[in-house]
């Protein structure tokens, strides 16, 4: 059992060491490979694998295996959750840091192809459906003046009854339209067939960010 003991220990110890050198091999090649998480793995979990393999090394050189069963079994249980927890998060988190850059960059693409233009060229605009499944759900438009580039967040008071499933529409596809009206500020937002049968219509005050919903 000495012996069974002795060459999980090893293996633990050699896939520890791996991930330790894999984890240092990204931070030194780009540092950005390690995503906005990797100084907390540096130090809560690369360090403590460290001391591990360190202390393991040592124990494994002078044959400190234990003699009795149940501390044997504990000390598996100790090596396996620690070697496939510890390691697997070094080996996968800059994965998956990097996966969730894609992500963005997807999301951050796909919200500039939705951009619209108000038809007088003085507002860029984006409307977001937020919690649509849920029971608080809200919805907003985000505005950007082009003359000054100011950005300011607008809620709408949308009857959220019978709006469609948005999450798969192209971009193209418009779920409202904002057009500028006869007052310097005060823009009309109407709710398009693609969000729901029951057409809606906002009044929005560019310059107060408020709107009103016209009966």
């Amino acid at each position: 059992m000495q012996k069974i003991v002795k060459i999980i220990w090893i293996i633990a110890v050699v896939i520890a060491g791996l991930a330790l050198m894999w984890f240092m091999f990204l931070l030194i090649r780009d540092r950005n490979d390690i995503g906005p998480a990797g100084p907390f793995i540096l130090y809560f979990i690369w360090c403590p694998v460290l001391v591990f393999v360190a202390v393991s090394i040592v124990l494994l050189i002078k044959n400190k295996v234990p003699v009795h069963i149940t501390s044997q079994s504990i000390l598996i249980m100790f090596l396996v959750i620690f070697s496939l927890v510890f390691s697997a998060t070094l080996l996968g988190e800059p994965h998956y840091e990097k996966l969730m850059r894609e992500i963005d960059e997807q999301n951050r693409q796909y919200m500039e192809q939705s951009r619209q233009v108000t038809p007088d060229g003085k507002y860029e605009y984006f409307f977001d459906l937020i919690g649509r499944l849920t029971d608080n759900p809200r919805s907003h438009i985000s505005i950007r003046n082009l003359t000054n580039n100011v950005e300011k967040s607008i809620t709408i008071d949308l009857n959220f009854e019978g709006v469609r499933a948005v999450e798969n529409l192209s971009p193209s596809i418009r779920l409202i339209e904002i057009s500028p009206t006869d007052d310097e500020h005060i823009y009309k937002l109407t709710t398009t067939s693609q969000l729901k049968d029951e057409i809606e219509t906002f009044k929005v005050n560019m310059e107060t960010a408020i709107a009103k919903k016209i009966d």
